[in-house]
C-alpha cells in the first residue's frame, strides 16, 4: 500500500469516507468520527453533524448554510470564508479554529467553547 494511503488512514477519522460521499439531503452524519477531514469549497448546507469530531477539519469555503454543528468538536479547524449561515453551533468547541471570512449570520452560537 502506498506510504500516502497508511498515512491518511492514521490521522483521519474512521467515518471520514461517509462525510467525503454525503450529499445534500442525505443522511444524518451525527456523532461521527470526521476528525481531519479534508473538504474545501464542498457543498454541505443542511447538514447533521451534531456531536461529530471535526477537530483539524479543513471546510475553507465551504457551504456549511444550516447545518447542525451543535456540540460538534472543532477545535483547531480551517473554516476561513465558510459560509455558516443559520448554522446551529450552540456548544460547539472552537478552540483555535480560524473563522476569518467565516459568515455566521443568524447563526446560534450559544454556548460555543473559544478558549481552554
Amino acid at each position: 500500500m502506498a506510504w500516502w494511503l497508511l498515512w491518511k488512514r492514521k490521522v483521519e477519522g474512521e467515518d471520514v469516507s461517509r462525510l467525503e460521499g454525503w450529499k445534500p439531503g442525505g443522511p444524518s452524519l451525527s456523532g461521527g468520527n470526521f476528525l481531519g477531514v479534508r473538504l474545501p469549497r464542498r457543498d454541505l448546507s443542511g447538514i447533521d453533524l451534531s456531536q461529530s469530531n471535526l477537530n483539524e477539519a479543513d471546510l475553507r469555503k465551504a457551504n456549511l448554510v444550516g447545518a447542525s454543528l451543535s456540540g460538534a468538536k472543532l477545535n483547531h479547524s480551517d473554516l476561513r470564508n465558510a459560509n455558516l449561515r443559520w448554522s446551529g453551533l450552540s456548544g460547539a468547541e472552537l478552540v483555535g479554529a480560524n473563522l476569518k471570512g467565516a459568515n455566521l449570520e443568524g447563526s446560534d452560537l450559544i454556548g460555543i467553547l473559544t478558549c481552554p
